[in-house]
């Protein structure tokens, strides 16, 4: 925020505004009669400003205008005059070259000196009668910086501490800021009368932060550094916590200590002594935590944190850290085996381990005891007797201590008699297609055979079968849907068989996955979404998961009646994330890929920074783009252009720093930085880059030397460089232009004509850019004349005995001698006088009565000599000049004030005036007994004036420099008027009036706390009491503050707000899709942007169709197709807008299918396959071997891609195809097609013929043998077979 100031301060006016009102006052100065007055622009100045002594009231018939130093007109005090007459002004003494008057009798003076304050008088010479007078102003040097000290620091809570503000300024106000904010005192604070210092007692942690103390005077203020001011509360005991406990030797282990205070130092403890960390152990980097990796036996102790701030410590309770290793496995023996139906048996659980604890395990069940079994008292022996069926299983035993467990493997107790009937137990059912299953005949037997049985029959193993060992489980991978049916166990021993009850297998086919699908991406926040589970799959539950957790529905999200579509509405940042749906059926599930949703804010505004301006060319510069937005890409402009980088110019990873090293003069311009995201970008304001080139050594040149007095020279600043200033150095200070000195434009050559004795000595010239100076080697301008008469001039007079005095021999002559003469003889030096190295001062120190005398001095060159005149050297006791110190000297209306009379001097007395006139004591003024304290209580305005006092004693008097005592009153807390608090934008102005109107007070206006100043829409009136808003927008609606102030109080208002009526703005109909999918919804959105709110209404065709924001149509048809006009309007502005979409809504299509010329062809064949589709405005698309069909030249599409002619057919042809349909809502494709191609017969015969000679030939080999066989039976005489 900017400090509240005026827009300009009292003693800153600037020159060019005291020449604006010289030259309006020079144009027109009406004719009065009124008294002449004289007004001081401004009243009280800054050192080095310009002050404007503005005529009020001049006369007519006026011949001449003089100004006079004091309250005088005599003629060695003349600054100025001006003839009216010849249009020409003449100076005077007390000219020094700063004065400047206007024809209008005004004097400007420039750069004023504190040597400047006091009176000033002017006068005219007319045709009636001449005619004074006089008016007067104050300098004051700009107040330096205060620093502030506290008494004791760092502090505990409820400590006194006593803060100074330490200034070397006098006659100040003080003010206090905590926090960059006034302080507010409380009950707790005292200030001091001064309010130098502040006292906090007791001090609370409140009381904590960063205090400065502001100096003023009437014009300039300073602020001190800020001092940091801690204050801590006693640290309250902390504790150690541990991850994991008790512990295994070589776990890692992290121990916290926990504190709920802040800014600490913590300390670690173990076993009462400093922690020494070993090499297994790491503290945190503020020692909260300490971690062990891995945890040793060694470790194993006591731990504490201890934690401390500047003012306390404290310790917690000690933490206990067990370290244990770990348990070996046990084993079970049993006293005999196998066992008979009630037998006694006895299991011992053998163990190495000690201090341990025993569990029996039965059947991995913690074993329950009967009223058969008891246990030792260690728990090591388990007895049962006697032993039942039921006994028989597995039994272990488990060992463990505090940090580890261990069990034993598993014995084996059997216990026989006539087998049960068993069961037959499915690892899962139902079953998928492919899906593996396990059988397992569940008998409570053992020792037994088994035998499995499928629908009544002995099972015959196929090759997808396997039994186990003892054939008790049946494993089947993978299942078709033949392995269906049911399936019986049958168990036996030698002396007995059982057969398990049926138990029925189903086997289906599994779900395919789905998918889902949003209805727009990506979303800015408050947008509506709609999410559709897509699935093939009929007869299915669907389920929704979000970030891989079932999603949790919120009031903004809503489930279609079968869960496929999920809508949301409207959409927030933490709604983004992975969406996927899960459908199932009674033997399956499959989850969708998935979908990720984003969710964007608008990004808002950044802004670039250089780290360093203005540059030197061959700077390094890095430019930074400062956004609070995340997830953005970043862009950069060079004026106005996308910025082309050059091979000096780097970009970070992320584009957020451009460095350019080194900078080249063409790299100065205009740059920003745009940032955007997927749904929105925003540019940065310019930031200017300037380069500029460091300045080479000039050089100075005389046009002719040496120089005779009189002669005219002009001395040139010789540079090669542009664009620079010129300053000029005489005697290593600033050069002051005399009258007989000009510069030229640029201030290159200095022309001196004529020139003088003064003139003479070192001349330089400084050349300067924005980043650099040069100052060229002096030249050393000698000027020469004979001895003129010197004087002696002393430092002070008269003297006190014991003061110093320096006695100056002034010649305008350079090179010469001096010699010193007292009461008409060379001066003989004594031990308290020193003269300077040229002999030009006499430095007597002390001064003693015998130094009173006659003072000469005598100078002298090779061809002339010359003595100046006696000084005659008094040497006094007289009194000194006091100084008036006021507690206060500006004060508010019936404070009080005291006046005190400082001297140095005794047996004085003491005089008190009042505007130059004796003082005249009210009732409101007391002095005390020897008149040097004045009070006033109550201070009145009346009261404020000049005051002085007079010491004196026999011989002397003098008199103090006046003290301007300012009085202002209190001023009431202000209210804004308006006249009219709900405008229309753009069309209507506002005045807003600062009340009640008070005199000497400055009105100042902020708005959302920054100050406002005039621009294109914001006037303020003359006094700045009316603020004027032309043509509000809607940005203008405040709060809005007014402030008042005077020299001693300020005081603002309450806030204030316009309420404007803007609006509509365009609606925007939301969302952006024009097609519909029939049987589904139709929401639509209207928003525009409006103050009142804009009414809304819906047209579907030109025809009314609903008054609302949002419209909603469920279940809508083709029917509902059409153009949706949203019409917006405020009654307020009396402005309408509409905005029109065009809506289709299309039915799904559906599933197409595919007819073929023929289906098994031979290679160079052809093929048409044909898209046969009842549906019409749709596209197809050909799909071969579940990917894209890709054209080639042998396979052609037709007009509409409805048949695909494949032309000659080659092997690589042969496969699956479909064909897909396509609107702009659905898709569907085709069963598969599956193309044959087989190899064309290169011998020319079809297939047919090939299988028929085939078969010819076997049944002739066939024949052939038959008769040869009955050839050989026939001939051997033997009857053979037949």
């Amino acid at each position: 925020m900017e400090p509240r100031t005026a827009t300009s301060h009292r003693g800153f006016v600037s020159w060019q505004g005291f020449l604006l009102t010289a030259s309006i006052l020079t144009l027109w100065s009406p004719p009065t009669t009124a008294q002449m007055t004289i007004e001081s622009v401004p009243f009280d100045a800054v050192e080095g400003a310009d002050v404007l002594l503005l005529v009020h009231n001049l006369p007519k018939y006026i011949s001449t205008y003089k100004w006079y130093k004091g309250e005088t007109t005599a003629t060695k005090s003349m600054i100025i005059q001006y003839s009216t007459i010849m249009k020409r002004h003449t100076t005077g003494d007390a000219h020094s070259n700063r004065e400047t008057i206007y024809p209008n009798g005004s004097l400007l003076i420039k750069n004023v000196t504190r040597e400047d304050t006091g009176f000033y008088t002017f006068s005219i010479n007319r045709v009636l009668k001449p005619k004074t007078a006089s008016g007067q102003f104050h300098v004051h040097k700009p107040v330096s910086r205060p620093s502030v000290q506290a008494s004791n620091i760092p502090l505990t809570e409820d400590d006194p501490v006593v803060l100074t503000c330490l200034s070397n300024n006098t006659d100040i106000s003080i003010r206090w800021i905590f926090n960059n904010q006034d302080l507010q005192l409380s009950e707790r604070m005292n200030l001091s009368q001064n309010k130098s210092t502040l006292t906090i007692d007791p001090v609370k942690i409140e009381d904590a932060g960063e205090y400065q103390c502001e100096v003023s005077n009437p014009v300039s203020s300073n602020r001190s550094d800020t001092l940091w001011l801690p204050v801590f509360k006693p640290v309250s005991r902390p504790s150690v916590q541990a991850s994991n406990t008790p512990l295994t030797e070589d776990d890692p282990v992290v121990l916290t200590c926990l504190s709920n205070n802040t800014d600490i130092s913590i300390r670690w403890i173990f076993n009462n002594q400093d922690l020494q960390l070993s090499e297994r152990m790491t503290l945190s980097e503020n020692k909260s935590t300490l971690t062990i990796n891995p945890v040793k036996i060694e470790d194993a102790g006591e731990y504490q944190c201890e934690v401390s701030n500047p003012v306390s410590s404290n310790r917690s309770d000690t933490l206990w850290l067990p370290v244990f290793k770990p348990v070996s496995r046990p084993s079970v023996q049993a006293s005999n085996t196998p066992l008979t139906e009630d037998d006694p048996v006895v299991l011992t659980c053998l163990s190495n381990n000690t201090d341990i604890s025993i569990r029996w395990i039965f059947n991995n069940q913690d074993l329950q005891l009967s009223e058969r079994m008891t246990l030792s008292e260690n728990k090591s022996t388990l007895t049962i007797n006697p032993v039942k069926i039921e006994d028989a299983g597995e039994y272990q035993c488990e060992v463990s201590n505090p940090v580890s467990s261990n069990r034993s493997d598993t014995l084996w107790l059997p216990v026989f008699k006539p087998v049960s009937r068993p069961s037959v137990q499915a690892s899962n059912t139902p079953l998928t297609e492919d899906d593996p299953v396990v059988l397992t005949c569940l008998s409570n037997n053992t020792d037994i055979s088994i035998r499995w049985i499928f629908n009544n029959q002995d099972l015959q193993l196929s090759e997808r079968m396997t039994l186990s060992e003892n054939k008790s489980t049946l494993t089947i991978n993978p299942v078709k849907i033949e392995d269906a049916g049911e399936y019986q166990c049958e168990v036996s021993n030698p002396v007995s068989s059982n057969r398990s009850d049926t138990l029925w297998l189903p086997v289906f086919k599994p779900v395919s996955r789905p998918s889902v699908q949003a209805s727009n991406t990506p979303l800015t926040e408050d947008d509506p979404v709609v999410l559709t589970c897509l699935s093939n799959n009929t007869d299915i539950s669907i389920r929704w998961i979000f970030n891989n957790q079932d999603l949790q529905l919120s009031e903004r999200m809503t489930l279609s009646e079968n869960k496929s579509t999920l809508t949301i509405n409207p959409v927030k940042i933490e709604d983004a994330g992975e969406y996927q749906c899960e459908v199932s059926n009674p033997v399956s599930s499959n989850r969708s890929d998935t979908l990720w949703l984003p969710v964007f804010k608008p990004v808002s505004r950044p802004s670039v920074q250089a780290s360093n301006t203005p540059l030197t060319e061959d700077d390094p510069v890095v430019l930074t783009c400062l956004s609070n937005n995340t997830d953005i890409s970043i862009r950069w402009i060079f004026n106005n252009q996308d910025l082309q980088l050059s091979e000096r110019m780097t970009l970070s990873e992320n584009k957020s720093t451009l460095t350019i090293n080194p900078v080249k003069i063409e790299d100065a311009g205009e740059y920003q930085c745009e940032v955007s995201n997927p749904v929105s970008s925003n540019r940065s304001d310019t930031l200017w880059l300037p380069v500029f080139k460091p300045v080479s050594r000039p050089s100075v040149q005389a046009s002719n030397t040496p120089l005779t007095e009189d002669d005219p020279v002009v001395l040139t600043c010789l540079s090669n460089n542009t664009d620079i200033s010129i300053r000029w150095i005489f005697n290593n200070q600033d050069l002051q232009l005399s009258e007989r000195m000009t510069l030229s434009e640029n201030k290159s050559t200095l022309t001196i004509n004529p020139v003088k004795i003064e003139d003479a000595g070192e001349y330089q010239c400084e050349v300067s850019n924005p980043v650099s100076s040069n100052r060229s080697d002096t030249l050393w301008l000698p000027v020469f004349k004979p001895v003129s008469r010197p004087s002696v001039q002393a430092s002070n007079t008269p003297l006190t005995e014991d003061d110093p005095v320096v006695l100056t021999c002034l010649s305008n002559n350079t090179d010469i001698s001096i010699r010193w003469i007292f009461n008409n003889q060379d001066l003989q030096l004594s031990e308290r006088m020193t003269l300077s190295e040229n002999k030009s001062t006499l430095t007597i120190n002390p001064v003693k009565i015998e130094d009173a005398g006659e003072y000469q001095c005598e100078v002298s060159n090779p061809v002339s000599s010359n003595r100046s005149d006696t000084l005659w050297l008094p040497v006094f006791t007289p009194v000194r000049q006091p100084s008036i110190h006021a507690s206060n000297n500006i004060v508010t209306e019936d404070d009080s004030v005291l006046l005190t009379c400082l001297s140095n001097d005794t047996g004085i007395s003491i005089q008190w005036f009042f505007n130059k006139q004796d003082l005249q004591l009210s009732e409101t003024m007391k002095l005390t007994e020897n008149n040097s304290t004045l009070t006033i209580d109550p201070v009145k305005i009346e009261d404020a004036g000049k005051y002085h006092c007079e010491v004196s004693n026999p011989v002397s008097s003098n008199r103090s420099d006046p003290l301007q005592l300012n009085v202002f009153p209190f001023l009431p807390k202000p209210y804004i008027t308006v006249n009219n608090s709900s405008p229309v934008e753009g069309e209507e102005a506002v005045a807003l009036t600062c009340e009640p109107e008070t005199q000497n007070t400055t009105y100042l206006w902020w708005i959302n706390g920054q100050s406002l100043q005039d621009g294109d829409r914001l006037k303020l009136s003359e006094g700045n009491r009316t603020l004027t808003l032309l043509k509000v927008t809607r940005k203008d609606t405040g709060p809005y503050e007014c402030e008042t102030r005077n020299p001693a109080t300020f005081n603002q208002s309450d806030p204030a707000f316009l309420n404007i009526s803007y609006g509509p703005d365009d609606p925007v109909i939301s969302p952006q899709e024009s097609y519909f999918r029939a049987g589904t919804f139709l929401r639509l959105s209207c928003d525009a942007d409006s103050n009142p709110p804009a009414q809304y209404s819906w047209l579907v065709n030109g025809s009314f169709l609903q008054p609302t924001q949002e419209l909603f149509i469920p279940n809508i048809s083709e029917n509902d197709t059409g153009s949706y006009t949203c019409l917006v309007s405020n009654l307020a502005s009396g402005l309408n807008k509409s905005s029109v979409k065009d809506i289709t809504v299309t039915a799904p299509v559906r599933q197409p299918s595919i007819h073929i010329s023929k289906t098994i062809v031979t290679e160079h064949d052809s093929v048409v396959l044909t898209c046969l589709s009842n549906d019409t405005g749709t596209s197809i698309q050909w799909i071969f071997k579940n990917q894209e069909l890709k054209l080639s030249e042998r396979k052609k599409l037709s007009e509409k891609n409805s048949t695909l002619t494949i032309n000659p057919v080659k092997i690589e042809d042969a496969g699956e195809y479909q064909c897909e349909v396509s609107n702009p809502v659905s898709s569907n494709r085709s069963h598969l097609l599956r193309l044959n191609v087989s190899v064309e017969d290169r011998t020319g015969l079809s297939v047919g013929v090939i299988v028929g000679i085939v078969i010819a030939a076997v049944a002739v080999v066939a024949l052939i043998s038959v008769l040869v066989y009955f050839l050989v039976f026939s001939g051997s005489g033997r009857t053979g077979p037949l």
